[in-house]
């Protein structure tokens, strides 16, 4: 036996050819999405035959869904792609596809090179070398989106879409980078959309419908009220008796009041405060809770919306604690079965700019995709920009990939508006050979030549692949495109050579960088691999 069979442990020259087939079977996968007519991918369910396939144009979700390959060699390649991919979509939600051509680009052209006798270790600082000039030439091609229409552009970009297109752009181009919009099912086939005055909460809403004010909207409705905020369990009339006392000494004749919980008897009290005494109005609603915003975090931006101060149940305040600047106040507060609402929130304005600004901050430093989200929905929610999107469709499948997309697109128009565009179709890459065409010319080494050629190569890769996918016969497009200059690329809607960004074919920069970076990264500490390792199952012995 030799020692490249030896159980468990792999060796050159196997690992090479076992990682790139692995690889290989993960971007073969993803890369036929590239492009404004991306192909279909079919997922079936072999344990429930009975079940329709999952048709799917996601990279990330494509690769997400393969958990494993047979060869067990070649999975680890595969599971490293996969890796890579999804790393991808956390980070950003966009790019895997470009990601997956990149990768398989740059990783096959160094296997050639290393076959040829290259050293790995030195192929893979000159590619990284090469990485870092492409990626600061991509920030310097950057432009800022302007205006509706170029929004509407870049949704098209994403989704293919045109009328989804034109609702997603106008609704960004009206609340903005951190405007809060919600993607639901609709009632009919076309969309509709909805916008919303100032600021509201989901998962929150009247403790009770007895105090419902207009039953056309099935809500309760006040102006110029007051607000306690708490998250405090108010079980006995006791506990909300000295509230009620110190609003009217302070002349409070609308009062509404923040609780996780009420008892029966707190309720019956408010209930019967709002039908006899005319000089008072009074509801209760729940603290705001939601996966994406915890309750703590809800409070301190209410805080800060109206001026108020919470009470906490974690550091044991008592609602008999309250004083007078504890209270918040507001032009309207409105509540209904699950939402509330706040419009015109009377906080400090400097202290509310200041609370903005620091989230900001907060979003630009995290890196977790997640955890980025949850901080725009409290700025979105904050800044008062908020929508609706309703989607209809003639069947679930149909519905269901429509709203993905929808959600796909909201992610790159928010980045577009942060970071700033592209020209789209892999035109943004091509602008980048020059750079890398210089260097090869300057080179003085062997092994810096080598890794330059592998990323010219991968530069054209996004725009033949986008070709190939759209069924247009590659010929010599590519050498069109960059005879034709800066700015060029190829629109295979209409089969010609254009101008992209008048074209209105844009790629988010963000999007654009963080999938060369990753790609070539990845490619490079790949092509390093040497000897793969499968290790025994625990719960199997070990045996001599």
């Amino acid at each position: 036996m030799s020692s490249s069979q030896v159980q468990g442990v792999v060796y050159q020259p196997q690992v090479s050819e076992k990682l790139r087939r692995g690889i290989n079977c993960i971007v073969n996968a993803v890369s036929p999405t590239l492009g404004p007519f991306p192909r279909i991918v079919a997922i079936s369910d072999l344990e429930d035959k009975v079940k329709s396939p999952e048709l799917l144009d996601n990279g990330a979700i494509i690769a997400r869904r393969i958990l494993e390959i047979k060869d067990q060699d070649e999975d680890i390649g595969a599971m490293f792609a996969r890796h890579v991919l999804w790393s991808v979509y956390e980070e950003i939600g966009d790019g895997t596809a470009t990601t997956a051509v990149l990768l398989k680009s740059v990783f096959e052209q160094g296997l050639k090179y290393i076959a040829s006798g290259g050293n790995p270790m030195v192929l893979r600082r000159n590619l990284e070398k090469g990485l870092t000039l492409v990626s600061k030439r991509l920030d310097d091609f950057s432009i800022a989106l302007e205006g509706r229409d170029e929004l509407i552009q870049l949704a098209e970009s994403v989704c293919y879409d045109p009328s989804l297109s034109h609702a997603l752009g106008e609704i960004m181009d009206t609340i903005s980078e951190f405007g809060r919009l919600e993607v639901r099912t609709g009632n009919r086939r076309d969309l509709e959309q909805e916008y919303v005055e100032g600021v509201y909460w989901e998962q929150s809403g009247l403790l009770s419908m007895e105090w419902i004010t207009d039953k056309s909207q099935l809500r309760a409705e006040m102006h110029d009220a007051a607000l306690i905020i708490s998250d405090l369990d108010v079980k006995d009339v006791n506990d909300i008796i000295p509230v009620l006392e110190l609003a009217k000494r302070e002349k409070i004749n609308r009062l509404v009041i923040m609780a996780s919980s009420m008892g029966g008897s707190v309720k019956a009290l408010l209930t019967m405060i709002n039908r006899k005494n005319d000089e008072m109005t009074v509801f209760g609603i729940k603290t705001p809770f939601s996966r994406e915003i915890p309750r703590s975090e809800a409070m301190i931006d209410l805080a800060r919306l109206t001026g108020g101060a919470p009470l906490l149940k974690a550091v044991g305040q008592k609602m008999a604690a309250v004083t007078t600047d504890m209270f918040g106040f507001s032009r309207i507060i409105w509540a209904d079965k699950r939402r509330l609402g706040i419009i015109g929130g009377r906080g400090d304005p400097r202290l509310f700019r200041k609370h903005i600004s620091d989230l900001k901050a907060l979003y630009n430093k995290e890196d977790n995709l997640s955890r980025k989200m949850e901080i725009q929905h409290r700025i979105g929610r904050l800044i008062g920009g908020s929508a609706t999107l309703r989607i209809g469709a003639a069947t679930e499948m149909e519905l269901k990939a429509r709203k993905e997309i929808a959600e796909r697109s909201i992610r790159t128009l928010r980045s577009g508006i942060r970071k700033g565009v592209l020209p789209g179709g892999g035109a943004a890459l091509l602008m980048c050979r020059p750079i890398i065409q210089a260097e090869l010319e300057q080179s003085e080494t062997i092994d810096e030549r080598a890794a330059y050629r592998i990323l010219l190569h991968a530069l054209e890769a996004p725009m033949r692949v986008i070709i190939h996918n759209a069924g247009v016969e590659l010929g010599g497009i590519v050498a069109q495109v960059q005879k034709a200059g800066s700015g060029y690329g190829y629109d295979v809607r209409q089969n010609k050579v254009v101008l992209m960004r008048e074209a209105g074919i844009l790629d988010v920069a963000d999007v654009v960088k963080n999938a060369w970076e990753k790609a070539v990264s990845s490619a490079a500490l790949a092509l390093t691999i040497d000897v793969m390792v499968h290790k025994l199952n625990p719960t199997q012995s070990l045996r001599p």
